[in-house]
Formats: C-alpha cells, sequence, structure tokens
C-alpha cells in the first residue's frame, strides 16, 4: 500500500511518480511545439524573402505597379 506521503494533494490526488511522468511528458510536447514553431517561422521568413525580391526585381524592371508591392517584414522566434 501506497504511504498517504506519496501523493501530492491527498488520497485522490495523483502519485509523484505520475506527476513527474505528466510533467517530463509536458516538456516533451513543449519541445515538439517549438520545432513546429520555428519550422513555420522559417517557412514565413522564406516566403518574405520572396516576395521582397520579387517586388525588388519588378521595381529594377520598371514594371508598373511594382512600386505599389509593400515590403514583408521577416520575424524571430520569441519565446518566453
Amino acid at each position: 500500500m501506497e504511504a498517504f506521503e506519496n501523493r501530492l494533494g491527498g488520497v485522490a490526488a495523483p502519485g509523484i511518480g505520475e506527476v513527474l511522468n505528466t510533467t517530463a511528458n509536458v516538456q516533451q510536447q513543449i519541445v515538439g511545439v517549438q520545432t513546429l514553431a520555428n519550422g513555420a517561422l522559417t517557412v514565413a521568413n522564406a516566403s518574405a524573402d520572396a516576395v521582397n525580391t520579387a517586388a525588388a526585381v519588378s521595381q529594377n524592371a520598371g514594371l508598373p505597379g511594382a512600386d505599389e508591392i509593400p515590403p514583408v517584414d521577416r520575424y524571430e522566434a520569441r519565446y518566453g
């Protein structure tokens, strides 16, 4: 039988081992989300670069309306 002091919040609460496992799983999920977010940021920045390059080429070629293409900002990851 598990000792009372091995449970957080009383008998109905999860055991310390379960809390540790849940914490580890959440931390792994956070790393996964950060990885996916970084990938999305990379794609977004590549798209911004493509638009800005196309606009610059169009402007240098003197194409009509090229000066009306707005620049697209790049973004840096901000966590915390």
